[in-house]
């Protein structure tokens, strides 16, 4: 399970240590890994492969640099034609057939095959900034824990890897404008609660639309601002939307403009294919696009008929992109996402639904998710 909570920057450290204290021999902070990617693992083999930069005190440093420089330059330019632009991965096999490749290898202390060793391993063990780890039982019984300094420990498993065995993970996050907030208070002297009428006020969407949200949490950003630009929101619906379109992924796969284009369809009753779907009175409020995790859960429950434990391991399914999988792990998912594909179909049919579209709804939830929980956090009427 993982809980995030937003705390004054200024004021986190005491809130994770309150947690460490209370929960003492059940709670660790925990670890975080760097890998080694393409860039900062050749800069460090150029280091010990005989392209090291010269010595501070030599007379002809900066000539040599130069020339240093640029052998690293071609180098990288020719390994990078065998990393796979969609996965990640370095094709060894075909970079060793290359001639050129071969020569590096030999030239360069065997350049090559250490990068293959090393190649997305561990580069550095160190903390993660916010996350707090708490078990039921002790938590040596969970995971093996490191000390890092005196007082502190950590799991030997990161954010990701914690969550797989039965942990709650707290992230506490610093947050700048709490200390704002506070700030004002102080300055004020008074307590500000939230005015549920501003949800009704045009005026307001009208600056977001123009992207005049300096000082707004998460909508200060030049990537949110050209978000709101896209959508035009006039509504709270969309301002949350927004927010959760402002993401890696949507942004990515064009889920931004997709959202616009169904909105401005549906607002001005035009052509919009999603309108008519089997899928449609679950993404009503996004306009027929899939964005929050809430929607994909109902989905599951009420039109394949399947029950909420189920619905909740489709979520944890679709957190992993591909990408970040090995070629092993990468094909476990697939045949994963076959069988719950099935399960799906198979509990929409039974529930009076098309099999073909009940199968391409079950494609298109698995798109994004985002909590809309997270979002949001005031009740509204």
């Amino acid at each position: 399970m993982d809980i995030d909570e937003d705390f004054e920057t200024s004021r986190r450290d005491e809130v994770i240590n309150y947690l460490l204290k209370k929960y003492q021999g059940h709670a660790a902070r925990i670890c975080s890994y760097g890998l080694y990617k393409f860039d900062n693992l050749l800069n460090d083999l150029f280091k010990v492969c005989g392209l090291a930069l010269a010595d501070k005190k030599d007379p002809e440093k900066a000539e040599k640099d130069a020339e240093t420089v640029e052998k690293q330059k071609a180098i990288k330019k020719v390994m990078k034609q065998y990393i796979d632009d969609e996965t990640g991965d370095f094709n060894v096999d075909s970079a060793m057939q290359d001639e050129e490749i071969q020569k590096i290898n030999q030239k360069y202390d065997h350049i090559i095959k250490h990068f293959v060793m090393l190649y997305r391993k561990i580069r550095f063990y160190g903390t993660h900034a916010a996350g707090v780890a708490i078990t039921g039982g002790k938590i040596t019984d969970y995971a093996a824990i490191e000390r890092r300094s005196k007082d502190m420990y950590t799991t030997s498993y990161d954010l990701i890897d914690i969550e797989e065995i039965n942990v709650i993970k707290f992230d506490m996050l610093g947050l700048r404008t709490m200390s704002i907030l506070r700030e004002l208070r102080n300055m004020t002297g008074k307590e500000h609660y939230f005015d549920y009428s501003i949800l009704e006020d045009q005026n307001i969407y009208k600056e977001f639309e123009k992207g005049n949200t300096d000082g707004i949490f998460q909508f200060e950003s030049k990537g949110a601002k050209k978000v709101l630009d896209i959508i035009q929101p006039d509504n709270v619906e969309d301002i949350i939307a927004a927010n959760a379109l402002n993401r890696p992924a949507p942004l990515k796969s064009g889920m931004v403009d997709q959202y616009a284009e169904n909105k401005e369809s549906f607002l001005n009753h035009t052509e919009n294919k999603n309108k008519n779907s089997i899928f449609f009175p679950y993404t009503k409020e996004t306009y027929g696009t899939f964005i929050y995790q809430e929607q994909v859960q109902k989905i599951c429950v009420e039109m394949a008929g399947l029950t909420w434990e189920k619905a909740d391991k489709i979520m944890k399914f679709m957190k992993k992109p591909l990408s970040a999988l090995s070629d092993e792990e990468r094909k476990k998912k697939m045949k994963e996402a076959a069988e719950l594909e099935k399960e799906f179909v198979s509990g929409a049919v039974k529930q009076g639904y098309n099999a073909e579209e009940s199968k391409e709804t079950f494609n298109k939830i698995l798109t994004y998710g985002f909590n809309k929980g997270h979002k949001i956090c005031v009740q509204y009427h």
